[in-house]
């Protein structure tokens, strides 16, 4: 499912005091690859990823999935969440306390059409876990019990119960360790291969997203002020913002930056621009 953002703006207003977080932001994310999204905080990413799955209703523009409106999934929200899944930054606030994992997930399995025996639905939430790295024994574990990792695991398995066709992540891994941000992503890169999902990535990481994403957009003061192909707008940037972002990494340790990106699967060497 492709998912094209049309001109779309919102501003969140106090009182008599308002703030523009979105400026007639365009956009193409297209159906099968991972589109990331780059940019400083207070840029709008993740107010763009909660327009994207509605949490927040836009002022102006229209939002698209293959062709169709938001709007009208809305009012059937049930088969619009069926479609579209998003990943918090921090599990533990979207991980219910009191449920096991087994339970965390199986609610979503319970909403697929061919859910119909119990048997069939634990045999899901096994197969869930391990898609993500996980052992089917830790169904009956809490939240509490699992490291942060572990946890972001068991979000990205959640999401991916109903079977969805878009997957929003709004910084899945910041706030994670290096070699674990490593194994999430490489469950996330895996799973976009296996099942040819549409996933949006969210991420302040350029070398993340330089490795991971096929198309990038860059974002500066609620705008969209350049995107393409990663390579093409990574190599040669267009935008003086763009070209200051890539001037400001830093990368102090080239022999930790390299144990990285070799985590992923893939060593790319990650060469500054400017």
């Amino acid at each position: 499912m492709s998912v094209h953002v049309t001109g779309v703006t919102k501003r969140f207003r106090s009182g008599s005091r308002s703030h523009l977080a979105l400026d007639d932001v365009t956009l193409v994310m297209p159906h099968g690859e991972i589109t990331g999204i780059v940019g400083e905080s207070g840029s709008g990413k993740s107010t763009l990823a909660r327009c994207l799955v509605g949490i927040e209703q836009i002022d102006a523009g229209r939002i698209d999935y293959d062709g169709s409106p938001l709007q009208p999934f809305l009012s059937r929200r049930h088969r619009y969440d069926a479609r579209v899944q998003l990943i918090f930054q921090n599990p533990m606030s979207s991980l219910n306390p009191r449920m096991t994992a087994g339970q965390l997930i199986e609610e979503g399995v319970r909403r697929v059409p061919r859910a119909r025996s119990a048997d069939w639905r634990r045999s899901r939430v096994s197969e869930l876990l391990e898609m993500v790295g996980l052992d089917a024994t830790d169904a009956k574990r809490y939240p509490h019990s699992f490291s942060g990792g572990q946890r972001q695991r068991i979000a990205i398995a959640r999401a991916m119960s109903v079977e969805p066709e878009v997957l929003i992540c709004d910084e899945p891994v910041s706030a994670l360790d290096v070699s674990v941000q490593a194994q999430v992503l490489n469950v996330l890169r895996d799973l976009q291969r296996q099942s040819g999902i549409t996933i949006v990535l969210i991420s302040h990481d350029l070398a993340v997203v330089r490795h991971l994403c096929s198309r990038v957009a860059v974002m500066f003061g609620g705008r969209v002020v350049e995107q393409g192909p990663t390579e093409a707008v990574f190599d040669s940037p267009v935008h003086d913002y763009t070209r200051s972002l890539l001037d400001a990494v830093a990368v102090p340790d080239p022999r930790r930056e390299r144990a990285k990106l070799a985590e992923f699967g893939e060593y790319r060497e990650f060469r500054q621009s400017g």
